[in-house]
């Protein structure tokens, strides 16, 4: 069974999921240069309040909690929202992030975009399955 087909039918599948991110934020936090205390992963399945925050994935600074929304998602989109919530997480370490910053086309939000389109470039060159 493909991790697809997992995601789109229950969460019995959250162990192969987990398994392909982690391994993916190896990935990231090398690139990132990210420094540990690394972020706790909450994978949420809650698509209405995905809908109602109208978001994919958060990065919650003072808690060190990057919750990320995984219903009905192709696997390279998650890790897509994965790196983005990442590079948040380094701004924070460089202290690049202020209170209202964070919203759509701002400075960082931009910055988040960027970066993560192209570690999944990167990660995808020797990874192909993340396209399902």
């Amino acid at each position: 069974m493909r991790i697809q087909d997992i995601i789109n039918e229950s969460e019995v599948g959250e162990q192969e999921l987990r398994s392909a991110i982690d391994e993916f934020m190896k990935f990231a936090f090398e690139k990132l240069h990210i420094n540990p205390p690394y972020p706790e992963l909450d994978l949420s399945y809650d698509q209405g309040e995905a809908q109602e925050l109208h978001r994919t994935g958060s990065y919650e600074m003072d808690s060190n909690v990057m919750t990320i929304y995984v219903r009905n998602r192709n696997l390279v989109d998650i890790l897509r929202t994965v790196c983005h919530e990442l590079v948040h997480k380094r701004q924070h370490e460089r202290n690049m992030i202020d209170a209202g910053q964070n919203h759509p086309g701002s400075e960082i939000e931009q910055q988040a975009d960027a970066v993560a389109g192209y570690l999944m470039k990167l990660y995808a060159i020797k990874h192909r399955e993340i396209f399902q």
